[in-house]
């Protein structure tokens, strides 16, 4: 999607129903990839594409009382998503946990989750994986959490540089999470 091509799409409206905003967003002639091959330059911001997301990701079913799955980041990321969600919690055993909180959901550690999007994360593209990181994890376990996160991902780990505002393209991110 192109500034000019939404620009284009919006003009003359004055809001956009669920309908037209699905249909317009999932045209073919909208996405990055077509026919197995990349149809707009990747070269600009990061910041200035759509980004094929997952929202709770790890679970199977519904948000109340389903199964956490470590399966499903596997699932997303091999489909092509690009940005998956981890509900961080505090573990009882010191261990940073997912889970969605103060529900029934069952728990699935966060170092189980961060190997398994580093076996998968760049099968199915070799363009950056956004980790989208709902934390609620006392100082101790985050410390636990960035020590998974760079001892698993290693040098595929990219951390926010607040000072660029995610000013790299996605041809630049390749490789990286």
């Amino acid at each position: 999607v192109t500034p000019a091509s939404l620009e284009r799409f919006l003009s003359g409206r004055r809001f956009v129903d669920q309908r037209s905003c699905v249909r317009y967003v999932s045209h073919p002639d909208n996405g990055w990839v077509l026919h197995g091959g990349i149809v707009q330059p990747l070269d600009l911001p990061l910041t200035d594409y759509f980004i094929e997301s997952s929202h709770n990701t790890y679970l199977s079913g519904n948000q109340l009382t389903s199964r956490s799955m470590v399966d499903r980041y596997k699932e997303v990321l091999l489909s092509g998503c690009r940005c998956v969600e981890i509900d961080c919690w505090d573990g009882t055993t010191g261990e940073p946990v997912c889970t969605h909180g103060r529900t029934l959901t069952s728990r699935i550690r966060f170092s189980d989750i961060i190997a398994c999007v580093k076996q998968y994360a760049f099968v199915a593209s070799p363009y950056p994986v956004i980790l989208s990181l709902e934390n609620h994890c006392s100082p101790k376990q985050q410390e636990r959490m960035a020590g998974h996160l760079e001892t698993i991902l290693g040098s595929q780990l990219r951390l926010w540089d607040a000072d660029r505002r995610c000013a790299d393209s996605p041809e630049a991110l390749k490789f990286c999470v």
